[in-house]
């Protein structure tokens, strides 16, 4: 008979599906790229606005204008998603991969069963070409 702590903690670690949960955050993820952007703008702008454009004014600057300021965030935003592209999303799904394989993934589970049916079919057309040879050999089988 499992103790009281026993069944709380098997209770609490329970796993629920709850779709619309699910639909809702991956639905909230995908936006939250849209807002980043509205958000990265509207942070940069006051960036510039409160105290950037004095120092460049100071240090001899003043034709980066506001216009200019978010193009030069612009291209540190695209050089941030071609690093991300080219070297960190590769790395994160080798990485991933191999976690997946290491630990138990279902999908590895899947595949070493579909394996090993692969292999059990092949035995069979082994043996059934042995016994199609076996039959020629006899006169059994004539293809020609």
């Amino acid at each position: 008979m499992k103790s009281l702590f026993g069944r709380a903690f098997a209770k609490i670690i329970s796993q629920k599906t709850i779709p619309w949960i699910g639909g809702l955050k991956d639905i909230f993820v995908m936006v939250a790229f849209y807002m980043s952007i509205i958000n990265f703008t509207l942070v940069a702008i006051t960036a510039y606005n409160t105290g950037i454009r004095d120092w460049l004014i100071q240090h001899g600057l003043h034709w980066i204008k506001v216009y200019i300021w978010l193009g030069f965030m612009a291209i540190i935003a695209l050089v941030a998603m071609l690093i991300e592209y080219k070297i960190v999303y590769p790395s994160f799904y080798a990485f991933r991969s191999r976690q997946e394989y290491k630990h138990e993934s279902p999908f590895r589970k899947l595949q070493e069963e579909i394996l090993k049916k692969q292999e059990e079919i092949l035995k069979k057309q082994e043996n059934i070409e042995k016994r199609l040879d076996e039959l020629e050999g006899k006169g059994g089988r004539k293809d020609s």
